[in-house]
């Protein structure tokens, strides 16, 4: 299950460049306006299992699917619980 609120994932630039500290702060913003969205839209459904498609998000919004996915992806990872132990199948 993802953790809640959503929050987005990007890389921060520290440099001196001032055209990629512009982009930098762009894709922040979009991605911070992504996360937002999906927030909204979990919050404002009643449902106890939700279901949202990167598709959606992105038609939604007016980006791409990339866009999205890159936004918010790691934050809808769920977490899996490891392996401890294998039982063959029964013939």
């Amino acid at each position: 299950m993802p953790i809640l609120p959503l929050v987005p994932h990007v890389r921060g630039y520290r440099g001196g460049k001032r055209d990629l500290q512009l982009k930098n702060a762009e894709v922040h913003m979009q991605a911070r306006r992504i996360a937002d969205h999906v927030n909204c839209l979990i919050a404002n459904d009643p449902g106890e299992l939700q279901q949202y498609f990167f598709t959606s998000i992105a038609r939604d919004l007016g980006v791409s699917v990339e866009v999205v996915r890159a936004a918010i992806s790691s934050s809808l990872r769920p977490i899996e619980a490891p392996v401890t132990s294998f039982e063959p199948a029964s013939k």
